[in-house]
């Protein structure tokens, strides 16, 4: 789960612990709007543009942070730590990965398809696909009722997330085709291996950054 967390400055790093505390790898302070130009892609809206109130202005800071499957009540006991010091959770939102399919149509692949199920995410996607002039699929359907099979399917979802959908995104991958898994924390990458190998899918290699991996597979 995606949560934003918006509260008065002074507080900011026993909000950032709390966070931590509550299984989120790291926190993610907020930077202001604005285009944002990563080789061919340029980011023309983001997530949270859509939803985000401008709150460093009144002294307020906001942090993003994610945590794989939360409970109610971990939740529960997250919200009133951050009450306690007068942060509040503002958004609580499944994660998002709104421009992977745009970057492989600025890339050169014929035919590309995005699903995301947050309806703000998926907004932000369209307009930095029309704003790209990419002719992409984007769709708030689940993995599993995209039709057909593809080259190259790419994840950026944390290990938990991954694990439970194996077997809905390993049959998107075509003969001879690619997977590559990507939000992956280093310590539990075996397990992810693991998951897609018991599912067909031969590793072929992996690339370490920091805490977080990524994984290489091919059909």
């Amino acid at each position: 789960m995606e949560i934003r967390a918006t509260g008065p400055c002074e507080g900011k790093e026993e909000a950032a612990l709390l966070l931590i505390r509550a299984g989120s790898p790291g926190v993610l302070e907020e930077a202001g709007p604005g285009g944002t130009e990563v080789g061919r892609l340029v980011q023309f809206s983001r997530w949270e543009d859509e939803i985000a109130q401008d709150a460093c202005a009144h002294g307020a800071i906001s942090y993003r942070a994610y945590i794989d499957g939360p409970s109610t009540s971990g939740i529960e006991g997250l919200e009133a730590g951050l009450r306690g010091i007068g942060w509040e959770i503002t958004l609580k939102s499944p994660y998002k990965d709104r421009n992977l399919a745009i970057a492989a149509k600025k890339l050169g692949i014929e035919r590309a398809v995005g699903t995301e199920i947050d309806p703000v995410a998926l907004r932000v996607a369209r307009k930095n696909a029309r704003g790209n002039g990419a002719a992409l699929k984007l769709t708030g359907r689940p993995v599993a009722a995209i039709r057909g099979s593809f080259d190259i399917v790419v994840a950026n979802i944390l290990a938990g997330s991954l694990i439970g959908l194996s077997a809905d995104i390993s049959a998107k991958v075509g003969i001879g085709g690619f997977l590559i898994l990507s939000g992956i924390l280093r310590e539990e990458a075996d397990n992810v291996r693991g998951a897609y190998s018991s599912l067909g899918l031969k590793p072929r290699r992996s690339y370490l950054s920091g805490e977080w991996a990524a994984l290489v597979f091919r059909r």
